[in-house]
């Protein structure tokens, strides 16, 4: 199924909420009950937390508020402006300080940055925070005038202290990225514990990072695995497990609304966005179903359009190396109407045939960007290797111009 226009992506979303919203509604109350009983969903591989009688954790939370984050108004009424222009990426590597180049916040053309950390690495024993390295790209950003965009991420990146009984988790290999094909926990992603727990630690951030009038946007995550995005190992084994665990398309949509009531409760004045993937291709009778590749991500997309003033969209591998995808489509589509942006899939610097010319890696950002700008979107997040490469000046100058059309 793709989506080729804001008519036909409205009409689409519009019917997916509508098969699906019911659903989610019934799995919430399940989930916020704790009355998951006569479905065994236990995990059934090694690493996984025993005693695991249902999809979700057996125990209850003490009250729907342990698992939805309380309405708060952190930082004043006025909201952040939209995050437009060249955004440059980072990962946080421990220890590894400053975390962005000095050359980032000295470019003209760039608007702002994103840094990237798993929980991890901010809160790695239970309410105890590793800010510094946070605080420094908010230090810096403030100093250059550029905005902040956070990227803070559980699922594999989850602390090993939040993982503990009764949190559900299986074993999976990641599927891609750093450590890819490595085996780890992985938190389910609707666990009513997990869930709770991962709200308590945004509360943290909120409260630090909120107010900060540099911050701008938030990745929604939670329901993830890898990154922000939306992903879910797919292989067919790990399908096979999913089933097991009790996975069903309304059970993962319910997940992802809690997570954005959380975001938005959390961060009134920010953005937070959605990073798409294709859904699992597991229909609600836990059956084969390829359609919900697509049909997934629609309906998770029209729970976020719910804090339309505050949604924003993207995905995360943006490439010139193939043709537009339903995904891709998905932003273009919804361009105009919402925040949208792209995260580039790689760096063309290193690897220039990825993202679509061998031969040559400006040739390569030239043609990914290109596709962004196709799509009319607000901002391109590109990684820190291809913003401080010189090669790449004129190429990102002419870019930025573009995008504050």
């Amino acid at each position: 199924m793709v989506v080729t226009t804001r008519t036909d992506a409205g009409s689409r979303l519009g019917r997916a909420a509508r098969t699906h919203r019911c659903r989610a509604a019934v799995v919430l109350t399940v989930v916020l009950c704790g009355a998951c009983g006569g479905t065994s969903g236990s995990p059934a591989t090694p690493g996984s937390t025993p005693a695991a009688t249902s999809p979700a954790s057996t125990t209850p939370p003490t009250s729907p508020a342990s698992t939805t984050a309380p309405t708060i108004a952190v930082g004043g009424s006025g909201h952040a402006p939209r995050p437009q222009g060249i955004v440059a990426v980072q990962e946080y590597e421990p220890g590894g300080l400053p975390v962005f180049a000095s050359a980032v916040f000295k470019d003209s053309f760039i608007a702002g940055v994103e840094l990237r950390a798993y929980w991890r690495d901010v809160e790695p024993q239970a309410d105890q925070f590793n800010w510094q390295f946070i605080d420094q790209v908010f230090a810096e950003a403030a100093a250059s005038s550029k905005f902040v965009i956070l990227t803070l991420v559980p699922g594999f990146g989850t602390p090993s202290w939040a993982l503990q009984s009764p949190v559900v988790t299986a074993s999976f290999p990641r599927q891609y990225g750093p450590g890819q094909g490595q085996v780890g926990s992985l938190p389910v992603p609707w666990d009513h514990a997990y869930l709770s727990r991962w709200f308590t630690f945004l509360q943290q951030v909120a409260d630090r990072y909120g107010p900060n009038p540099a911050f701008r946007m938030i990745s929604a995550a939670g329901p993830t695995s890898v990154s922000s995005e939306m992903s879910l190992p797919n292989r067919s084994e790990d399908i096979a497990q999913w089933v097991t665990l009790g996975y069903t398309p309304a059970l993962y949509e319910g997940a992802w609304s809690m997570a954005f009531q959380a975001y938005a409760n959390l961060f009134p004045r920010q953005f937070f966005s959605l990073s798409l993937y294709p859904g699992l291709r597991v229909g609600d009778r836990r059956k084969p179903d390829a359609a919900q590749s697509t049909m997934t991500p629609q309906a998770i997309v029209s729970e976020g359009l719910q804090y339309k003033s505050s949604f924003a969209l993207q995905t995360s591998g943006l490439t010139g190396a193939k043709n537009g995808t339903d995904l891709y489509n998905m932003v273009s589509s919804s361009s105009g109407a919402i925040v949208t942006g792209f995260q580039l899939t790689t760096s063309a610097t290193n690897f220039p045939a990825q993202m679509g010319d061998a031969a040559s890696p400006v040739g390569a950002l030239g043609l990914t960007l290109q596709k962004g700008l196709a799509a009319h979107v607000d901002f391109l997040e590109i990684y820190e290797a291809d913003v401080v490469n010189p090669a790449m000046e004129a190429l990102l100058e002419q870019t930025a111009v573009q995008l504050r059309r």
